[in-house]
């Protein structure tokens, strides 16, 4: 009688022994998988990144040499652009002697928050400075790109791609 308790014993023993490693086992796999997911969203971020970047680049070297000019506002309205609120304004001005140049702008309010409390105030006889294409000088924006934008997603491109070559050195080791 002692010896089959003994066995029990021994035997509920090795259960628990075995339900802990099977415990473990889960755990490594789910942080394996966990490991996966942050992988991939990494990978997500670093290509959206990538494409904000290369649009900012590229949005600053299509710009670099338009002309910062003051036009005369003649119209200022609120219009609706793909179902956002904006802004719609037509102005005038001169560049490099060609006469008075007339052009518009349709400006959405979510790109350009900052700007939505000057443009709210804007009216006929406003003054505004915006950035004209010398080449096409029908080609105008209210704003250049900002700088700070690119040092900021470069910094994004910098950490995320630090933090995913962590992971794949320790799922590697």
């Amino acid at each position: 009688m002692i010896s089959v308790a003994g066995e029990l014993i021994t035997i509920l023993d090795e259960l628990r022994n075995e339900a802990a490693e099977y415990k473990k086992l889960q755990l490594e796999i789910a942080l394996d998988n966990s490991w996966f997911l942050v992988a991939s969203m990494c990978c997500i971020v670093l290509i959206a990144t990538l494409f904000l970047l290369y649009h900012q680049l590229e949005e600053n070297r299509r710009t670099r040499r338009w002309k910062k000019v003051k036009a005369l506002v003649l119209e200022s309205r609120e219009v609706e652009i793909d179902g956002i609120t904006g802004y719609y304004l037509k102005y005038q001005f001169e560049i490099d002697n060609r006469g008075v140049i007339v052009s518009d702008n349709a400006i959405n309010k979510l790109h350009y928050r900052h700007l939505n409390t000057r443009l709210k105030k804007l009216n006929s006889g406003s003054e505004i400075t915006i950035f004209a294409n010398p080449d096409n000088p029908k080609e105008t924006i209210i704003e250049k790109p900002k700088p700070k934008v690119v040092k900021l997603l470069f910094g994004i491109l910098i950490f995320t791609t630090v933090f995913l070559l962590i992971i794949v050195i320790s799922i590697v080791n």
